[in-house]
């Protein structure tokens, strides 16, 4: 009976439906050449946490950002001081292993809002690729639902809403 209870107690709750984050997202893949694929993904996984999100369209300013911390602020003006999320995430290749590729994929989760300081978290993912000729797109692809439920939760951390 104690161990149920722990369980519980350890869960993190969704949020509920009525209660439906409006999120900005913005994938950036300094290596990566296709991200469609990947933002989808993560898209796929903060809908499973009931996180809606919303990409923002970039242009030539977005490109003269060099810092998470200038893109950040970039996207809260987008957004009109609203809720953000930026994800950073860059793949790059380890070792061979046993005739598997080892890959490490670092995330850079940005949420924030006008007025709120910011809250980020950086997480490092290893992947691992059955084949040479797959590169930092499909290790990216392989992590994005990790990078999501990450995403989703440092929301639900924000907004109050993480038990």
């Amino acid at each position: 009976m104690v161990l149920i209870a722990l369980l519980f107690a350890c869960a993190a709750p969704k949020i509920a439906p009525e209660s439906v984050i409006a999120v900005q997202t913005v994938f950036v893949t300094p290596a990566a050449s296709e991200t469609a694929a990947v933002s989808g993904l993560i898209e796929e996984a903060l809908a499973a946490d009931n996180v809606q999100s919303t990409s923002v369209p970039t242009d030539a300013a977005w490109a003269a950002l060099g810092t998470s911390g200038h893109r950040s602020a970039w996207l809260v003006q987008q957004s009109g001081g609203s809720l953000t999320l930026l994800i950073e995430a860059e793949a790059r290749r380890r070792a061979t292993l046993g005739g598997r590729f080892q890959w490490e994929v670092e995330a850079t989760v940005v949420v924030a809002k006008e007025g709120l300081p910011e809250l980020t978290q950086t997480k490092i993912m290893r992947v691992t690729l059955p084949h040479a000729h797959q590169d930092e797109t499909d290790a990216l692809t392989s992590a994005a639902p990790r990078i999501g439920q990450v995403a989703a939760t440092l929301v639900r951390q924000f907004s109050g809403t993480d038990g």
